[in-house]
């Protein structure tokens, strides 16, 4: 509607087109990355599928059960192929220490589930999810359960730190976001605003709880719009008076508009 020329036209055209093609394509690729990770998981399922010792299979699963999670956070088939021969040597590797030292595997095995079930419900940094990973590469090769459990213990520690790191990141970057345009408040109320997003930062980083940084937030964010409300109505007032003040008289002398600009700016 804004442009001034047929050849303005075109090339907004032309560029909208480009971005629904794009759009299009990352939407036709993620449902066939989808329908991969479905068939990957079906060939996990099936390297265990065919093992008759109860308990073997119990602690077989819970590697398959770890790698199909692993599988879900893939964003490529690569990755999914270096998991799965992951899961296959791991597979291989545990049947047979499991016929030397059942104790171990079954530990190791349950290990590797309580790592899994780190990441269940959250949206995972690059760097978290390279910690589990790493820690379950570790944990095989671990040679004792001693050496297991400590290994779990670290990626735990370190996990979390890191979870916490990210969450503070994730809901400053948030509260950002409610930072006021420049051109459509006053300002006082743009400072009062900030000051708002600047106290939550502040709390949110004096926080490790996850539910204490969403409470912050919530409460930030009502803020604002209140905030933000308030300043609207405002301008309202002010847009009506100034109005008001325009159409009191129809007389149109220098000394008239000087009174009518002066108390405008007022």
């Amino acid at each position: 509607k804004d442009a001034k020329t047929v050849e303005e036209v075109n090339k907004i055209v032309e560029d909208a087109a480009g971005k629904v093609e794009k759009v299009k394509k990352e939407a036709s690729d993620a449902e066939k990355l989808e329908k991969k990770k479905k068939t990957y998981q079906a060939k996990l399922d099936n390297l265990v599928k065919n093992v008759t010792d109860s308990e073997l299979k119990t602690t077989l699963s819970k590697i398959v059960d770890s790698a199909k999670a692993d599988i879900s956070n893939a964003t490529s088939e690569e990755q999914m192929n270096e998991i799965l021969t992951k899961a296959k040597n791991d597979i291989k590797n545990t049947t047979v220490e499991y016929s030397k030292n059942k104790a171990l595997a079954t530990k190791k095995a349950q290990l590797i589930e309580k790592l899994t079930s780190l990441a269940d419900g959250k949206s995972l940094s690059s760097e978290a999810l390279n910690i589990i990973s790493q820690a379950k590469t570790d944990i095989m090769d671990a040679s004792t359960s001693e050496d297991a459990v400590s290994i779990y213990n670290t990626a735990v520690a370190s996990f979390k730190e890191t979870y916490v790191n990210d969450l503070h990141t994730s809901y400053k970057e948030k509260l950002d976001a409610l930072a006021p345009d420049a051109s459509t408040l006053d300002d006082t109320t743009k400072t009062k605003i900030n000051d708002t997003i600047t106290k939550a930062k502040e709390n949110i980083d004096k926080t490790s709880s996850e539910d204490a940084m969403k409470q912050i937030y919530d409460q930030a964010e009502k803020s604002v719009s209140l905030l933000k409300e308030n300043s609207s109505s405002l301008d309202k007032v002010k847009e009506d008076a100034i109005n008001e003040l325009k159409n009191y008289t129809t007389l149109n002398t220098e000394s008239v508009q000087k009174v009518i600009s002066a108390y405008t700016n007022k």
